[in-house]
């Protein structure tokens, strides 16, 4: 029995709808085996026509966040962890820390100037 896949299909010119067959489904279990797989049958997913973003809006205000990113510091010395960030995450992104769909925010304290600096 063939383990069931992914196969994002729509029937629109230029997406793609590749149809399963039981020679492509053996195909793909060929591919999983070397942990990999065809494009055709996720790019749909991946590539959305138009942009379907899972980010929310949110505000991260930096004197709420101030006095923590300074209690990591006192909290995680640096031996134990080389990057003591506090990152930015959309409650919309579940899938990753994200603060966007395109990037990762941060905020740590600067060991030289003791200042608060942004953006990893």
């Amino acid at each position: 029995m063939t383990k069931a896949h992914e196969n994002h299909r729509e029937d629109v010119v230029g997406r793609a709808n590749v149809e399963d067959t039981p020679e492509l489904l053996a195909y793909y279990g060929d591919l999983e085996r070397f942990s990999a797989g065809a494009l055709w049958t996720v790019a749909n997913k991946i590539e959305p026509w138009e942009p379907k973003s899972q980010s929310v809006p949110v505000v991260w205000r930096y004197k709420d966040l101030r006095e923590h990113v300074f209690r990591s510091v006192q909290l995680v010395t640096p031996e134990k962890a080389g990057r003591r960030v506090i990152y930015l995450n959309n409650p919309g992104r579940s899938d990753c820390p994200s603060s966007n769909d395109l990037r990762l925010f941060g905020l740590w304290k600067n060991g030289v100037s003791g200042s608060v600096c942004g953006l990893i």
